[in-house]
């Protein structure tokens, strides 16, 4: 996997690339978030139409996609590609303590085999590589409590309505996935 900062560069790219579907924005509004919490966040839905094109916009800017989680070199279309596994759905940043965007969760429309989420990964794939299952940091850097929370999106939510700037919330995919923190 390549280092955070240049996973970071193609995430902001693929934000800036992409939009949010009115239907995932209500669904993020129901949970209580804000227009302006919803753009801070940099939440998007899945566009599995653009997939190549959005590639080849990122590589224009000079980003390297290989080795970054998620995207994969499609060989008999001779291509670089999302690997969305052609799924609907909306990403969930999932940065580090610094903000660094290190990752996505997919929150599916239609659950998969009971899964909810999906980490944007390109595993197995070519040029490709797994995401893993990262912890996601909300909140001040410098928090003098921390509050593990079973879900990126909802660690991202409490974040959103807690009014103590001295409080973060750090997000784990899974009561499971506890050792990545």
């Amino acid at each position: 996997k390549r280092p955070v900062e240049e996973l970071d560069k193609a995430y902001c790219g693929l934000i800036q690339n992409t939009s949010l579907l009115e239907k995932h924005r209500q669904a993020l509004k129901d949970r209580g978030l804000t227009d302006k919490q919803i753009a801070v966040y940099g939440f998007r839905s899945v566009d599995n139409s653009r997939s190549g094109s959005i590639c080849r916009i990122l590589q224009s800017k000079g980003i390297n996609l290989s080795r970054i989680p998620g995207f994969y070199y499609d060989i008999p279309h001779n291509e670089w590609r999302l690997n969305t596994w052609g799924m609907d759905g909306y990403f969930c940043i999932c940065p580090d303590e610094k903000g660094y965007i290190q990752g996505f969760q997919i929150r599916l429309d239609v659950p998969k085999k009971g899964q909810k989420y999906l980490w944007l990964s390109s595993k197995d794939k070519p040029g490709g590589v797994t995401s893993g299952s990262q912890t996601g940091y909300f909140g001040n850097r410098i928090a003098k409590k921390i509050i593990v929370v079973d879900g990126i999106l909802k660690a991202c939510v409490c974040n959103c309505f807690c009014k103590d700037r001295n409080t973060a919330f750090v997000g784990v995919a899974g009561v499971s996935c506890y050792k990545s923190m």
